[in-house]
C-alpha cells in the first residue's frame, strides 16, 4: 500500500508467505510494490524497497517472472520502470506472461495459468 512502510508490508508479506501450512501449494502474488530492482527491469535503480523484496524473495524461496519490462510510465513517458510484479514460488506455472499498452499511467500485466479440472463424481 502506498502509505504503508515497506519494512511493515513487507513483514506481513513474508508472515503470509510463512504461514502457508502446504508448502507445496502453487502461490502467485502480483500487485504495484512500489520496489524498484535492476533485476527487474534494467533502468530501474535499486531502491531500498527493491533490496527489501529481493531479499525477501530469497528468504521464501520464490521468483519475480517479470523481468525487461516496464509497468509504469511517467506522466510525460520520459520516465518508465517496473513497478507491478509477479511473484511465484512455482514459476513454470506461469505462461504467456506480458504487458499490455498502458491504461492508465501502469500498463495492465497478464498471463496464463493452466488449471486442471477435477472430474465430477
Amino acid at each position: 500500500p502506498p502509505r504503508m512502510n515497506h519494512h511493515t508490508f513487507l513483514s506481513a508479506l513474508h508472515d503470509s508467505i510463512s504461514s502457508i501450512p502446504d508448502t507445496t501449494a502453487s502461490v502467485i502474488v502480483l500487485g504495484d510494490f512500489n520496489a524498484r530492482h535492476s533485476d527487474w527491469y534494467y533502468k530501474d535503480p535499486i531502491t531500498s524497497p527493491g533490496r527489501c523484496l529481493a531479499d525477501l524473495l530469497d528468504d521464501v524461496g520464490f521468483t519475480q517472472l517479470l523481468h525487461g519490462r516496464p509497468t509504469r510510465f511517467s506522466a510525460t513517458g520520459e520516465t518508465s520502470s517496473a513497478l507491478d510484479l509477479v511473484i511465484c514460488n512455482q514459476p513454470f506455472l506461469v505462461h504467456n506472461l506480458t504487458t499490455l499498452p498502458p491504461v492508465s499511467d501502469h500498463c495492465p500485466v497478464v498471463f496464463d495459468v493452466p488449471m486442471q479440472t477435477r472430474p465430477q463424481q
